[in-house]
């Protein structure tokens, strides 16, 4: 991987910035704690580890709003506030870590309540449905539905079943509008859009909150790495919220589709590692070894590991190659950035291409025709992005003649006004 320059520090707006220092800082706190959450499951008499000198050092040395806002961008506020200890490595930011925590509990729990709400919805309807990540995984892996945080609400649908969702949801106040109308079309370029993404965005306006549904098809638009919703529904697990039974992942799938959703945002959030490091210690040693198949596991799972020191029994082949550093830097620098923002120097161009890039590394290419198959998969999905097949003006189908013209009229207008900047 090409080596890039150090981003600018990521400022908030109270002032407070994630640099370097305090990511590392509140990198070796999150492994302390998670040490500490490990030990109490595994022997819950036995005194937990604490910390030592150099990182008493680091959380000292560093200002409070600097910290404070590694932890917001981090999105590890629950995290923090659920051991006690964290008070006696922060006291001077207790306070405020508390009221970030508490916001995130309400959030949590306003999600909570959508999430019962439309899981109803959708059994009157009679529409099969899994709920993805969100309050089903937190109660998952630590038994408290809070432990999250915030987020949207993730739905996982059969894809003959999108139409009729998008139906109930839109009867019930969600709305979704502009190119995403496309999606949900009967057309064959509604089919064409379905295949090309996954996933579409619902919002509803309630008591001045906005709550936000993502409804999926597929869990990612991958061909070989996940399974679809048939087979994640006859393997379906359950929780309790509010006494409401929501459906959702296994704990292997779920396990699977938290490495594809941490690689594809290219390790950038430590929440999503924290996820993984949850669900692998739930799983069986084999299990483990048997899902390192695929590329997006092991590249998690040697991210994972360097952050929060998780033991993961690495299958015979990879344990004699050497671990590839490069992922781990990719994501160190990921790590820094704002949320889900390019590194310096890129251009929409060489953006486009390092998602292509994250998302051919997701799949799993050999030299059989699956393979074959998974590469232009990925090739069309790059090269013919739905909205080549629109008509900006009238919203009709078009061939994507026009909509190449655009781009390169775009790219060279951009050239030449680069050009005579310079001069």
């Amino acid at each position: 991987m090409d080596v890039l320059p150090s981003p600018p520090a990521l400022s908030y707006a109270d002032g407070g910035q994630q640099t370097p220092a305090a990511l590392q800082a509140i990198k070796q706190l999150v492994r302390l704690l998670l040490a500490r959450e490990d030990a109490s499951l595994q022997q819950p008499l036995a005194p937990l580890p604490r910390a030592g000198p150099a990182l008493l050092a680091s959380l000292g040395e560093l200002p409070a709003v600097d910290l404070l806002a590694t932890i917001r961008r981090q999105r590890l506020e629950c995290l923090l506030h659920g051991d006690p200890y964290v008070a006696e490595l922060l006291p001077a930011h207790w306070l405020s870590l508390q009221h970030l925590a508490r916001r995130e509990t309400m959030s949590a729990l306003a999600l909570a309540s959508l999430t019962c709400e439309i899981s109803s919805l959708m059994q009157q309807a009679q529409i099969p449905l899994l709920v993805i990540k969100g309050v089903p995984l937190a109660l998952q892996t630590t038994s408290s539905l809070a432990s999250r945080g915030r987020g949207d609400l993730d739905l996982f649908v059969d894809p003959s079943d999108v139409v009729r969702t998008v139906a109930v949801l839109q009867a019930n106040g969600f709305q979704t509008g502009g190119f995403c109308l496309h999606f949900i079309d009967t057309s064959l370029l509604g089919c064409y859009c379905r295949w090309w993404y996954n996933e579409i965005p619902l919002t509803r306006k309630k008591r001045e909150a906005e709550q936000i549904i993502d409804l999926h098809w597929s869990l990612h638009s991958v061909y070989k790495a996940l399974p679809s919703f048939r087979q994640s529904h006859a393997k379906r697990s359950s929780v309790l919220i509010s006494e409401t039974s929501i459906c959702t992942l296994d704990l292997p799938y779920a396990f699977q589709h938290a490495c594809a959703h941490a690689a594809k945002d290219n390790w950038m959030c430590l929440r999503n590692l924290v996820d993984v490091h949850r669900l692998a210690r739930t799983l069986n040693q084999e299990l483990l070894v048997a899902l390192q198949r695929y590329s997006y596991v092991r590249s998690t799972c040697l991210v994972t590991s360097e952050l929060t020191g998780l033991q993961l029994p690495w299958p015979p082949w990879l344990r004699q190659a050497s671990p590839d550093k490069s992922i781990i830097q990719k994501a160190c620098i990921y790590q820094l950035l704002g949320w889900r923002q390019l590194p310096l120097n890129r251009s929409f161009a060489a953006g486009s291409l390092l998602r292509l890039r994250t998302l051919l590394d997701l799949e799993d290419f050999d030299h059989s025709w699956v393979g074959l198959i998974g590469l232009l998969n990925q090739l069309v999905r790059f090269i013919l992005p739905p909205d080549a097949l629109l008509n900006p003006a009238t919203g009709q189908f078009a061939l994507p003649g026009d909509y190449y013209a655009r781009k390169f009229k775009k790219y060279f207008r951009r050239l030449i006004r680069l050009r005579v900047a310079k001069n």
